[in-house]
Parts: structure tokens; sequence; C-alpha cells
């Protein structure tokens, strides 16, 4: 019965990627045509365009033609109703990366599908869903951590950046010729966000509104403050170039303040680490020790694999044990 699982399992994911690159063909033929009549329209309306809308133009058209690509359309309509992947694609977006949320989403599946498999074949019986479970999330909290390490980055430099906008202020630079300056010679992610910001605002879109939308589309505290400070000094008035220079040295106050809390909280995350590690590699060292004094009798951790009641056993103590890392992971990161 089981075997029967894998074939059928295994049809219907060749199915639905043969399926995937039929229509992948289809919209590429289609696409020709489309590309063709923008071209000429394209022809029609450059003439009327500054270099700055043209160059923002193209770069949004190749990003929203970037965006349409996938190589699993089928699954990517069927999915696209759904609000909590929808979520997921626009992290995805945020962490620059080219997966959309159905591919990964499939990825995750056929993962965890062969790791069940491959388990389950080899007698881990219960572990086998457990090992599933957890290969299933992999991919998902790598999405996380690539767009929590890329706007680290972006907090990292907003300080440094606000002194920059600063003193081009006080150079007589007006705001928006100071973000310019920072698109031109800051280093990523922040010259890629600021630049966005004065592509928005060459093609006619409010200046608040751009700073809005940065602001959106990062989702930092600081950042947030610094678009509210300038929205609202924009309409009452009052020193720029002072209001960037307190929040810069507020940011960089929170900044100092959330390194000596990283030093005292490192030992808290090292011993939830080592706790949690700790049991799996004392039952690796049981197992070598048995095997290694007597080679033809059976370990003491077999019995955990091989037998269901100590498979149940190992599943709870793991998922406790994730529970209890989790646990001390979250009393030990504190926000500032």
């Amino acid at each position: 019965m089981f075997e029967y699982f894998i074939v059928l399992t295994f049809i219907v994911g060749i199915g639905l990627v043969l399926h995937g690159f039929r229509e992948v063909r289809v919209e590429q033929s289609q696409s020709v045509a489309l590309k063709i009549s923008r071209r000429r329209q394209r022809a029609n309306i450059d003439d009327g365009l500054s270099e700055h809308e043209r160059e923002f133009a193209l770069r949004e058209e190749s990003r929203a033609a970037t965006d349409r690509r996938t190589s699993m359309p089928t699954v990517t309509r069927m999915l696209s109703s759904n609000t909590l992947l929808s979520r997921l694609d626009e992290s995805l977006f945020q962490a620059r990366s080219p997966w959309r949320a159905s591919e990964l989403i499939s990825g995750s599946l056929v993962l965890s599908l062969i790791v069940f498999i491959v388990s389950f074949y080899f007698g881990f019986g219960i572990l086998a869903v457990v090992f599933a479970g957890l290969c299933f999330m992999l991919p998902w909290s790598y999405v996380r951590f690539l767009r929590a390490k890329y706007y680290s980055r972006f907090d990292d430099q907003l300080a440094d950046t606000l002194l920059l906008m600063a003193n081009g202020l006080r150079a007589g630079f007006s705001f928006l010729q100071s973000m310019e300056m920072v698109s031109r010679e800051s280093p990523p992610p922040m010259s890629d966000e600021f630049g966005r910001v004065i592509q928005e605002v060459s093609v006619g879109v409010p200046i608040n509104d751009a700073l809005q939308n940065l602001a959106d589309r990062v989702g930092s505290m600081d950042l947030n403050l610094m678009v509210t400070a300038v929205v609202i000094q924009r309409e009452v008035g009052g020193g720029l170039a002072e209001i960037l220079e307190t929040i810069a040295n507020v940011i960089n106050e929170r900044m100092r303040i959330k390194r000596e809390i990283k030093v005292l909280t490192t030992q808290g995350k090292w011993s939830g680490g080592i706790l949690a590690c700790m049991p799996i590699a004392i039952a690796v060292l049981i197992h070598i020790m048995s095997k290694a004094s007597a080679p033809n009798d059976p370990s003491f951790i077999e019995p955990l694999l091989y037998d269901s009641r100590g498979q149940v056993m190992l599943a709870l103590a793991l998922g406790m044990q994730i529970i209890g890392f989790f646990i001390i992971m979250r009393i030990v990161s504190i926000r500032v």
C-alpha cells in the first residue's frame, strides 16, 4: 500500500511539473506579441518622458515582468487568493529572493515528502513525520533569515545616512538632493531603497507618499521615526538638519544599548543552544560507545529508533526540546 502511495505521488508531481512547463511555453509565445505592441507604444511616448522617468519606467517594467514569471503558473493561480501566501510572497520580495510563494511551498512539500519516504523506508516510523515537518519548515525559516539579515544591514546604515543627509542640508542641498546623494554614495541596501524613493518622486509621486512607501517596505522602527519627523517638518517647518542629527543620535544610542544587551544575553543564547543539542550529542555518543564495545549487539539507542513505543517517546522528547529552545530564545530576546 505504501509503495502505491509513493508511485502515485511521484506521478502527480511529474504531471504538475510538465503541465507547468507547458504553460510557461504558452505564456512565452503569447508574450511575444505583447512585447512588440509595448515597444511600439513606448516609441510613441518615450519622447515625452524625461531621463529619470524613462529609467524608472524601464526598471519597474522589468521588475514586474520578473515578478510575473514563475515555473508553476497553475499552482501560483491556485494559491494566489490565500492571504498567508500573499504575505509570504511579499516577504520573498523583501528578501530580494527570485522565488515565488508557490514555488517555495511546492519545493518544501517535495523536500518533506522525500525525507518522509526515506525515513519511513529505513524504519523510523512516526519519527518520519517529525523529520518531514522539520524539513517543511526549513525554507520558511531561511526566508525569514534572509529578510532579517537584509533589513538589519539597513538599520546599521541608517544613522550614518541621516548624518550624511544633515551635512548635505547644511551644505545647501535640498532634501531631495540629499536623498539622491545617499542613493549614489551609500552602499546597498541603503542606496537601493533611497534610489527607489528618488525614482518614485521623479515620476510624480508626492515625497511624503514615497517616504511612507519606503517605511512600509522596510518595516523599521528607526525609519518610521525619521519619516514621521520629516513629514511633520515639511508641514510645520523647522531646521531639518538638526532634526536628522537628533534622530541619528537617538539611533546611535539605541544601537549602543542593543550591543550591550546582546553581550549580556549571549550566555543565555549559548546555554539554550547547548541544552538543545546536548541530548542528541549524548545519544550519538552512547550509540558509538556501545557499538565500539559490542559490535554484534544492539545499542541502547536502537529501541528508541526501531520500536514504536521508543519512537513515540523520542518524538515527544524532540518536540519538548524544540519548545524549550524557543522559550529560552524568547526570554533572552529583548527589544529596545
